[in-house]
Order: C-alpha cells, then sequence, then structure tokens
C-alpha cells in the first residue's frame, strides 16, 4: 500500500474532530459534484478563504484531491478546479441482506468499478456473509487484475442498528444470533483492509444525500421498504445518529401492542406489517401455496386484488407512522428506498395522503418521493462510509 493511501485513510482519520468534520464535509460536498474551484466551494460551504485552504491543505497531503489547471481567460490566472482523486486506491463496499450479499468495488471519487451480487437461500450468520463477501470481491478483483493492496477499505452495510463503542448489533432476538459480539473485530478477520460498519438504511439514506434523490433537500426522511424495515434521519445534511448509534429505527415503531413478534424480539412492530416477509405470509393466506417475492411482484403487477390490497394497507400502516415522525423533525421531503418500494410506487400517493391527514398544516410543504437510486444504495452508501473514515 502506498504512503499516499496510508495517509488517506489513517492520517485524516486521526485528525482532531475540528479539522476532520469540516474533511469529511468537503469529501461528501466534492462526491456529488464536477470539479469545483475555490471560489465555488467557498460559495457552496459558506466557509472563508482561510478555513477552505485548511482543509484542503489536509486533504491534499492525505493524497484525496486533486487539483485541475483551468483555461486562462484575459490576463489572469488560470482558474484550477478541485475533485477527488480517483488515483488515491480503491474502495469497497458491501451491502450484507438477509438473504443476499452485494459488493461494490470503486475509485476513491465515487465512480464504480465493478458490482457483485449473490443470493442465499436462507438467513446467513456474520461469519459465512463475511467469508462470501471476501469471495465475491477477490473475483472482482481478480477480473481487474489487482489485488487487496489497491483497497484503502471497505465500508459494510448491515440491516441492524450498530451500537457506538461496541461496534455490535443493538436488537435482541434473532438478529443476535447473526450476528455476535464486536462487528469490526469479525470483520478484521475475514478482511486484509480497514473497515467500517453502519446500519444499511443509513447507509442508504447516504448515498441518496451524496448522489440521489436528497441532493435536493437539506432536510428529509428516508424510508427503507425491504425484508426489513428501517429509516433514517437527516437534519441540515447530516445523518442522525442518536446516543448510541441506533436512531432513525422506523421499523420496529409499535403500530399494534397486541401484534405479532417481530425478528427484534418485541411485538407489533411496523416491520410485522410493512416487511417483505410479512406481506408474502399474509398472501399465503389466500392462495394454497406461499409466493416467492418474484411471484408476488407479478401479481401486483397484474393488478391482483389480494396482493394489491395487502400492499396498500402495509403503505397506509407506513403513512401514518411517518406522519407521527414529520411532526416531530419537521423535514423537507420523505424519500422512499427498498424492494417494496420499487415494486408498488403507487405507494408514495398513499404515504402522501395520510401525512395530509395527519401531520400539522406547518408540514404541508414535505414533499414524498422515491430514491434514486435502486438496489445498489446500501453498498454505495457503505463506499461512502470509508471515504469519511467511517463518519456518517
Amino acid at each position: 500500500m502506498s504512503q499516499n493511501r496510508q495517509i488517506g485513510v489513517e492520517f485524516i482519520a486521526q485528525q482532531p474532530l475540528g479539522l476532520r468534520t469540516p474533511a469529511t464535509a468537503l469529501m461528501n460536498h466534492l462526491a456529488a459534484r464536477p470539479p469545483q474551484t475555490r471560489a465555488e466551494l467557498m460559495d457552496s460551504l459558506g466557509w472563508s478563504r482561510t478555513t477552505l485552504s485548511r482543509i484542503v491543505s489536509l486533504l491534499m497531503d492525505g493524497g484525496l484531491l486533486t487539483e485541475e489547471p483551468g483555461e486562462a481567460h484575459g490576463r489572469g490566472r488560470p482558474v484550477s478546479r478541485l475533485s477527488l482523486n480517483p488515483a488515491a486506491g480503491r474502495v469497497v463496499g458491501i451491502d450484507i441482506g438477509f438473504r443476499s450479499i452485494r459488493t461494490i468495488i470503486a475509485a476513491v471519487d465515487h465512480s464504480v468499478l465493478a458490482i457483485d451480487e449473490r443470493p442465499f437461500a436462507d438467513e446467513i450468520g456474520q461469519d459465512e456473509a463475511l467469508e462470501a463477501a471476501r469471495e465475491m470481491v477477490d473475483a472482482l478483483l481478480a477480473e481487474q487484475g489487482t489485488d487487496w493492496a489497491e483497497i484503502v477499505g471497505a465500508g459494510i452495510a448491515v440491516g441492524a442498528p450498530i451500537e457506538r463503542g461496541s461496534n455490535a448489533v443493538a436488537l435482541g432476538g434473532s438478529l443476535q444470533l447473526r450476528w455476535r459480539g464486536d462487528l469490526l473485530k469479525a470483520a478484521a478477520e475475514h478482511l486484509p483492509c480497514p473497515s467500517y460498519i453502519g446500519n444499511d438504511s443509513r447507509l442508504s439514506a447516504h448515498a441518496e444525500m451524496l448522489w440521489g434523490a436528497g441532493r435536493d433537500f437539506d432536510s428529509f426522511l428516508y424510508l427503507k421498504l425491504h425484508s426489513g424495515t428501517g429509516g433514517s434521519v437527516v437534519l441540515d445534511r447530516r445523518i442522525v445518529t442518536g446516543s448510541t448509534g441506533a436512531a432513525g429505527e422506523i421499523g420496529h415503531v409499535n403500530v399494534d401492542p397486541h401484534g405479532l413478534m417481530c425478528r427484534c424480539g418485541n411485538r407489533g412492530c411496523l416491520e410485522t406489517v410493512a416487511g417483505v416477509p410479512a406481506l408474502l405470509h399474509s398472501v399465503s393466506l389466500i392462495y394454497p401455496h406461499a409466493p416467492s417475492w418474484t411471484e408476488f411482484r407479478e401479481l401486483l403487477t397484474a393488478g391482483d386484488a389480494a396482493a394489491v390490497g395487502v400492499v396498500e394497507d402495509a403503505f397506509e400502516t407506513v403513512g401514518r407512522a411517518t406522519a407521527s415522525l414529520v411532526n416531530v423533525f419537521n423535514p423537507d421531503a420523505v424519500i422512499l428506498g427498498g424492494a417494496l418500494s420499487r415494486a408498488y410506487p403507487q405507494g408514495a400517493q398513499l404515504i402522501k395522503n395520510n401525512l395530509r391527514r395527519h401531520c400539522l398544516p406547518v408540514n404541508n410543504h414535505v414533499e414524498v418521493r422515491m430514491g434514486d437510486i435502486d438496489r445498489r444504495a446500501g453498498a454505495l452508501g457503505a463506499v461512502g462510509l470509508v471515504l469519511t473514515h467511517g463518519v456518517v
């Protein structure tokens, strides 16, 4: 690993918070935009020339920025432009779902170089998942004619809240059977590079904020309606993490105290109504066999009354829960991600109807939008996690 890459991953991360926070903000800003002049950066970020110069120098020393000379106009000096340095190394993003793993290799400027996905028949535990991810990345690197020496770090998205400090899953129930102890230590046993770990919904929101629908808003709620039901709160372009790192768990808001048991160990969580397994179970009570997710999507596309009814009931419940969050956080928008949102985009209108019905008039401005990023959102957010040294 080159000295620049070591500096990029370790030196920046070791800086005091007063430098690390603005450095992260500048990298996020450049990741979502074409090369910028210093004047453009000062205007966009609201920084003084002194502050910008200090942070740019730090990132240049870390090998994370590159400066492109601009064209000369008249007698003035050419105006150079700054961008993230794609030659600073490669980054791995890993999204570990309930029954699939998605891996991405990207350059430091966030351009995607390779991607792979592997489905599993059943839910998998942490060691099996991490080893499978290692094998997938090995194969992608071999296809590119390179190896782990080029990797500056790996970000790992997990479908559970991660407790700050212990790096352990912060929910009980079946999740703690699959994910045990310090997940960063477990990752170090399988991946030969610095690793960072985060909640998949939060990292998906991070990806939308950098490259997707979230670019248009300072504050938004992100809902991931998938096998699990997750969320994230973004206020003033910062993701709210909470005191222990578990903020945004809308899937475990109680919507029925007498409802079904949830995988977290509690009863009546939103996920037991709106998670994909819950929807498939509901439809299985009507049809002679339980449909697969692919079959269920086909039923939705065909307008099957039972499938549509189950999904619309779920979106109504999600809408009521979301309305409460909107009244608390007063965001600009609600952004929808996950397989269920993509399979039934009409659900966005159902959520919007509930916001109008249950929110204060001061929140009538809140938009409901589909996310711009597809199923790669978690892995792309994991790439961003590495490039901001775990600060998401």
